[in-house]
Order: C-alpha cells, then structure tokens, then sequence
C-alpha cells in the first residue's frame, strides 16, 4: 500500500480523491482504498468499510473511521456531529447536529450492522484526545497572566506620571478553590484583597464573583462579569460582595457602575424564590440596574428547532395552491413558503433573539465608549449570555477583537477560560437531545456574522472563519470546544504525552485561507464600531451562509417529452447557485465600501471648505460689520 503526503487542508480533503502533491507541513496520512487516494488524519483508524452505499445518486465505499462516516468521494460526517442514528429497510439515516439529515442506501443486513457499530462509537471519547496533528504546538492563546502585563504596559504608556494601576492579578482561584468554571487567576479592583474576593465569591452563583474581562488603560472604562447574587426572598447580604461591586465603581475615579441584567426582570425576580435575584439599589447605592431581556437557552433551543425544521423543508405539492401540473417552468406558482419566507423566519423568534443580543451588547459599549463606565454584566450563571453580550460588545469597542488572532484570545478568555459549558450544550456524548442542550456559541456566531456582513473591511475575517467554528463545534477534531471549564481541560491534557491540537493552532496555519480580501485596518480614523443601534438591528437577516448550506434545493419541474418548454439544459445546479449569491455578496460589499469611501471622500471636502470659509471670515471681521449696515438702510419693500 502506497502512502504519500500531501500539501492539502485535512479538513476539506477528508474524503474527497485528490493527485499527490509535494510534502506540505499540514501533511494527512493519504492511503489508496477503493481505487481513490484517501486523506486520513494523524490517529484516525477505519472501523468498518461496506463495499457499497448511495447517497443522493453518488454511489461509493461507505467507512468509518475513529473520526468520522463518510461516502469515499462524496460526503463525510464526524462522529462528533452525529446526534441520532437509525436504520429502517435498507437506509441508514443519520441526524446531525450542524441541521444535516443524510440517508445511506444499502443492504438491509448491512444498515443493522453499521446503525450498530455508529451507535457504539459516535457517542463516546472526542477524537481529539486520540491523536496529536503534527501542527499542535501546546500554546495558549491566551493566558490571563500575559494578558493582564499587555494591559499594564498600556497603562503605564498612557501615564508617564506613575499613576498606579487600578485593577491587579488576584490569586483567590488557584487550585479552582472557589471556582471550578473560572480561570485560576482573576484581575480584580487594587484595593480588594483575596479573602474579600473569596468572601465575595459565597455570594455569587457557582462562586462566579465579580471579574474583569476588557478595560480601557485611557481612564478605566472597563467591562465586568459575574453571575447573579444569592440575594433570595428574604433580601440576604453580603458585605464582601458590596465592597467588590463599590471598588469597581470608583476605581480610577469612577463615580458609579452599571450593572446590565441580561435577564428579563420577570426571570430576575422570579429566581429570588430560588435563592438568587438582582442587586437592590439599597445595598448597593453606587450602582444603576437595567435588564437587557434576551432569551434564555430554552428559548434559543425552541427557536433553533423551528428554524432547522424550516430551512431543511422541501417545497411540496401540497405546499402550493396550484392547481396545475408542476411540470412547467413558466405556469408553476411559488409554494407557500416561499412567498411567506421572511414572515416564517421571523417566526421562529431567532432573529428577534440575535437583534436582542446585538442590542444588549451596543449598549454595554456605549456606556463604556461614550460615557465612560464601569459596566457590570450578568445573567443567571454568566457563562451563556453573559459571554456572548460582554463579547460582543468587546468587538464594538476594540478593534484587536475584529483581527483573527484578537477573535480567537476573545473567545478563549470569555467562552472557554470563564468557563460556557461547551460539552454541555452542544449534547457532547449524549445521543438525544436534553434540556441542557442549547445553541448558546452558534447564536454568538451568527451575532459576529451579522457585523461582518455590514462591516466587511472592519473585520479581518469572514463568514469562513465563523462556519469553521460552527462545525468545529461538535466535529471534536479539536479540544478547544469538548470541555465545559478550563479545569476539566487542564485535567485531560495533564493525561496526554503529546500536546491536543487547538482549533487556533488550525487557524494560525490556514490564515491565508481564512483572512477577508476586503480587510482594511486603515479604513477608519475611528477605531470603535457603533453603528446606529435602529441601522444595526433593521439590516439583522438570515445568516443562509450557514443555516441554509444544506437546505432543500430548489424545485425544478421534471422533464415531460411532450412539452416543447421543458428542456434538461433549464436544471440550473444548486451549486452555481450558491457561486452566484457569493460573489453577488463580495461584489455588494465593495460596492458598499466603495460608497462609503465616496462619503468619507465628500466629507472631507466639505471640512476642508468649511475650514477655508473660516479662515476667510476671521482674516476679515469689518465685513461682517459692513453688511450689518447696509441691512439696516435697506427698506422693507427692497426685498
């Protein structure tokens, strides 16, 4: 058996024939099987190979590998994707949880035996922790330690006069002795000592105390987070806690704080008979409470459901009113989901749920761009929304998070070091969906989608980058995403004799692949990005990039030799389709940018005018004085 590698991405190769090429650094193990060379990654094995299956009139060697199932030349899905698997006269169908059904055709006796084997492997140990890819290189994208020492350097810049730093590293978490989902070190206001943080910590849900996570190194502006107090029915106290939330706000000479509830306050209040709640303006005076009302997980799972049911369904006959037969192109009227599309999106209540999220997030930023605050952010546990808000709103007031290896330092601080359950809601392991599952990281994707698609030379990536994260997800080809705390990772590498690959390390090696053409880091005098909230939350629209990339195709009425209109060369491919409105999306977005270059352009004029006019004015004042005279000898019937 001949081997070769090949300079090729593993990830868009994973089952596709390809010609070998010279050795690359990102080399697969390539094998010949079935008569095609075949890509396999570092630690991937085959469990099972059927000599033949269809999917979709594409007939090949169905395998399964310690990775993934995949057509041999046609489609590949990862095992970590899978959420159910069933098998029912000669079909194998397998469910997926990036919205895929795919149906394998084959033997009646070889659907049992494949359905029992997916089943065996496809819910059991990440694949990540199986193998080691020669690109992993064990470092951390970001480290709390080396983060807070950049921020200091900024701030020492900005105050020769040895003004001191408000805000220090705190110690209060090592070992995860007051929380298992936080990192072990914490950057907390200079004049709180760590018995009053772990003190503060008793009060706060899951120990999730009060902890900064973006400042301004300018004046202090900066963006908290925490979970919600343990204020209860009886209104209980904690000193330690009022003490934290005063230093936030007056540290650097603040002269209060926002707290932003994500919650409804129905959710805020009706927890208080949980034993938690909200601040109360009583205790802690410094402070102003607002509610951001975005959806819980439970909504968002609902609202995920309605919107994969309806980008998978396939227009029927039965979803039209006509009543003629659907074999010509020119009489065949548009199904009722077509012409209601954008009324049946918005009614699955995902899109209002990104609009509130996007929401949430400009109104941080405001408040820390231009007002100046300390804002404080928190939801039930504030590790769902409370991480994609304080996200967000970082991507609004930072331009380093709109750079790729900015995106990624953010999402591995606010997603993965403060602890979003990630094998939790993606359902990792679980062969059915719970009511813990919860597409809480695709909704901030899909959010980060919305600002590239109307910010386009603001960001360094694209919708490539997003997608890849999305799958990547539940694929479990990385250890970024198969843990739920930043503990629970450290544990599993401590177990491992070569380093796990990080998606980031993936990233770094493919940015070439992954950086937008219509990047533009000097496209604006203004580093921040806040757009008018009503022009931000009117153009939020479907991301079909993702949610619709393996929806139903199109109808094309079938062929009828009897009618003259009917022509094979009519069927236009779904894929040319999509080409299309991707280049039709490129060609719109330099268009846009071309626009606003022409406003910029104008405006610039125009200053320049005014300037001028100014100068002209001020060089000589008498004339003012001149045509004040002659507007008074003027009489009434002159004009």
């Amino acid at each position: 058996m001949e081997r070769s590698s090949v300079e090729v991405d593993p990830l868009q190769a994973s089952s596709a024939a390809v010609s070998v090429k010279s050795p690359g650094r990102l080399a697969a193990r390539w094998e010949q099987s079935e008569g095609l060379m075949v890509a396999y990654l570092s630690g991937e094995t085959r469990l099972m190979l059927l000599p033949r299956a269809t999917v979709e009139e594409v007939t090949g060697a169905l395998e399964m590998t310690s990775y993934q199932l995949r057509l041999l030349g046609g489609v590949a899905v990862p095992l970590g994707a899978i959420l159910s698997v069933g098998a029912e006269n000669g079909t194998l169908t397998v469910v997926c949880k990036d919205v895929r059904r795919v149906r394998f055709l084959m033997s009646e006796r070889e659907a049992s035996e494949a359905c029992k084997l997916v089943r065996a492997c496809a819910f059991g140990e990440p694949f990540c922790l199986s193998h080691a890819p020669q690109f992993a290189t064990g470092e951390e994208i970001w480290e709390p330690g080396a983060a807070y020492e950049e921020w200091l350097a900024a701030w020492s810049a900005l105050h020769p006069d040895n003004t001191p730093a408000p805000w220090r590293l705190s110690d209060a978490n090592v070992s995860y002795a007051s929380c298992a989902s936080y990192p072990e070190r914490l950057v907390v206001p200079a004049s709180i000592s760590d018995g009053v943080v772990a003190a503060a910590a008793t009060f706060r849900a899951e120990g999730r105390v009060p902890a900064l996570t973006w400042a301004s190194a300018e004046d202090g502006a900066s963006i908290w987070r925490s979970s919600q107090p343990k204020v209860g029915v009886q209104g209980a106290t904690n000193a330690s806690d009022e003490a934290l939330v005063r230093a936030i706000a007056t540290a650097a000479g603040g002269r209060g704080c926002e707290i932003v509830d994500c919650r409804p306050k129905t959710s805020a209040n009706a927890n208080r008979l949980g034993g938690h709640g909200f601040e109360s303006r009583d205790r802690y005076k410094e402070c102003r409470v607002s509610f951001a009302n975005v959806p819980n997980m439970h909504s968002m799972r609902d609202s995920y459901k309605q919107l994969w049911a309806l980008a998978t369904r396939a227009p029927s006959r039965d979803d039209s009113d006509d009543p003629s037969p659907r074999n010509d192109l020119l009489t065949t009227k548009p199904s009722t989901s077509d012409l209601s599309w954008l009324a049946l999106v918005e009614e699955t209540k995902w899109l209002a749920a990104i609009r509130r999220l996007l929401a949430a997030a400009w109104d941080v930023a405001n408040k820390v761009h231009r007002h100046r605050c300390r804002v404080l952010v928190h939801c039930s546990h504030g590790w769902d929304r409370t991480s994609q808000v304080v996200s967000l709103a970082q991507i609004f007031v930072d331009p380093k998070t709109r750079t790729l290896d900015g995106f990624g330092r953010l999402i591995e601080k606010d997603f993965v070091a403060f602890g979003h359950p990630f094998a939790t809601r993606s359902g990792r392991n679980q062969s059915k969906a719970t009511d813990q599952t919860a597409p809480i990281f695709l909704q901030f994707l899909d959010a980060v989608a919305q600002l590239v698609a109307l910010f386009p030379t603001r960001f360094e990536f694209d919708a490539r980058l997003l997608i890849l994260l999305a799958d990547q997800l539940y694929a479990c080809r990385f250890d970024t995403f198969v843990c739920d705390t930043v503990d629970a990772r450290a544990k599993i590498r401590a177990n491992r004799p070569a380093p796990c690959a990080s998606v980031w390390d993936y990233v770094r090696a493919n940015k070439h692949h992954l950086s937008a053409s219509l990047y533009d880091d000097d496209s604006s005098s203004d580093p921040i990005l806040l757009p008018p909230l009503s022009y931000l939350l009117r153009n939020v629209n479907l991301w079909a990039d993702y949610h619709m990339r393996y929806s139903a195709p199109p109808f094309v009425p079938r062929d009828d030799p009897d009618d003259p209109l009917s022509d094979p060369d009519a069927r236009l491919p779904t894929m040319r389709f999509a080409a299309e409105l991707w280049d039709s999306h490129v060609r719109a977005a330099r268009r846009d940018a071309e626009t606003w270059q022409r406003r910029a352009d104008v405006s610039e004029r125009r200053a320049d005018r005014s300037r001028l006019f100014n100068m002209l004015t001020e060089s000589a004042p008498h004339d003012d004085d001149h045509l004040g005279k002659e507007r008074r000898r003027r009489r009434p019937d002159d004009d």
